[in-house]
């Protein structure tokens, strides 16, 4: 079964070190990672990409062609966009060409996303995992875990439809 697990904590408390650690082990024990991190220089297109990009790669010839489609059509509509806005038709064929692909892979295997810096993505991008979780994870029961770090310190729109279980309330370590 798959969930969400937001780390949350002020910078430097080491909430990266502890993606890449879960991510290390999630490798060791077999399970399929894709990684993110968002980039607060960087726009909505470019982050919305970066997702399908990511599949896309780990795919290789098995990318679906609504994936294949939609990162097409996003490009070249947002491209043809005066001042660069981005289509919610466009948005939202990338989300499903992004959820078919992941449901190609998770209907044989457990995936694990990270997401670094969440708190920089803008909201499309949230959107989007909200999206994958509700249609992957809660409608479909796949085995999808999103594990993504925030600062503590920021407010996101659109968290509260992540946001959406049990908080767990961990002291820092001391060595």
């Amino acid at each position: 079964q798959g969930g969400v697990c937001l780390i949350e904590g002020a910078q430097g408390t080491g909430k990266s070190r502890l993606l890449n650690d879960a991510t290390g082990h999630a490798r060791v024990i077999g399970i399929h990672t894709l990684e993110d991190r968002a980039q607060a220089s960087e726009d909505t297109s470019e982050s919305l990409l970066r997702l399908g990009r990511i599949l896309v790669a780990e795919l290789g010839a098995r990318v679906p062609a609504e994936l294949e489609g939609a990162m097409r059509n996003f490009e070249v509509g947002q491209a043809n966009q005066p001042g660069g806005t981005i289509g919610s038709d466009l948005r939202y064929q990338l989300y499903d060409g992004v959820r078919a692909a992941l449901e190609g892979i998770l209907r044989e295997e457990p995936v694990l996303i990270t997401l670094d810096d969440l708190h920089q993505a803008p909201q499309p991008k949230v959107a989007l995992i909200s999206y994958l979780v509700r249609t992957l994870v809660v409608r479909d029961g796949l085995p999808l875990l999103v594990m993504a770090s925030l600062r503590s310190d920021t407010s996101m729109q659109g968290m509260h439809h992540v946001r959406d279980g049990t908080e767990l309330g961990l002291k820092p370590v001391t060595v």
